[in-house]
């Protein structure tokens, strides 16, 4: 059931995109909602389920250098 709904997901949000014009004025506002909904996801998802697979010294590790990773990126990107 999940395998079907991953593999629909990316077509579904083509053909969403086609039926939305964001405007200048909305864009900011609607990329601060879904950016804050993907924190969210992490901090009370993720996060604990990566301390309870890894617990210790090496979970919180791991994490940092995930974050450092991503930072990392983007500034290069960007």
């Amino acid at each position: 059931r999940w395998l079907l709904a991953n593999g629909a997901a990316p077509t579904l949000g083509v053909l969403g995109a086609g039926l939305f014009h964001l405007t200048d004025q909305w864009l900011a506002p609607v990329t601060a909602i879904l950016a804050g909904i993907f924190l969210y996801v992490a901090v009370s998802q993720l996060l604990p389920r990566s301390r309870a697979l890894r617990p210790g010294f090496s979970g919180y590790f791991v994490n940092v250098i995930g974050a450092c990773l991503i930072y990392g990126v983007t500034e290069l990107i960007g």
